[in-house]
């Protein structure tokens, strides 16, 4: 049985993570890093914690990124945080802040560098590249001769998005 001393602190880590990352994440995110990579919230355990941080508006809505909806904390949701941070173990609080430390980027690109391609009735591929942050800052469509090239310009996005987002905006400005 759940009592309600550890639902607040699977409340309170949502929100310490939310805090401490400082760029919205989606839900899933939230899941794959609290429920899945690490065990500080039990995967059962964080829907519900989740869904009551947004029925009491603890969690805004930040915008769509990947085509979900990122959250952030509310002033509400920081003001509760700041009076109860200190009740989520301090070990937990030291692992959130070495993993943001430590992956920081890798979160964010992962949400906001998005790529897809389709094949085309003429056997081309069309790549899409784009980052949402969380409007949609750049999309660039591509048409690519095989399935490899689509395969390859998608893969090497995650690493070169922000290069290409520079370099367009630079040279735009000439």
């Amino acid at each position: 049985m759940v009592t309600e001393e550890q639902e607040m602190k699977d409340k309170l880590i949502i929100m310490y993570l939310l805090d401490k990352m400082e760029v919205p994440l989606t839900e899933d995110t939230l899941y794959g890093i609290c429920s899945v990579e690490h065990d500080w919230i039990s995967g059962l355990l964080f829907k519900a914690a989740f869904r009551n941080l947004q029925d009491t508006g603890f969690l805004v809505d930040s915008g769509v990124i990947n085509r979900r909806i990122a959250y952030t904390l509310s002033s509400d949701g920081r003001l509760c945080l700041s009076y109860f941070a200190t009740r989520i173990n301090a070990s937990i609080r030291d692992e959130i802040l070495n993993d943001i430390a430590s992956r920081k980027l890798h979160y964010k690109k992962i949400q906001e560098y998005l790529s897809d391609y389709n094949k085309n009735p003429d056997g081309s591929f069309t790549v899409t590249l784009s980052i949402e942050n969380p409007s949609n800052l750049l999309e660039i469509k591509m048409k690519v001769d095989t399935q490899e090239n689509a395969e390859h310009f998608s893969k090497g996005w995650y690493d070169k998005a922000s290069q290409v987002y520079e370099f367009l905006y630079d040279l735009m400005l000439e």
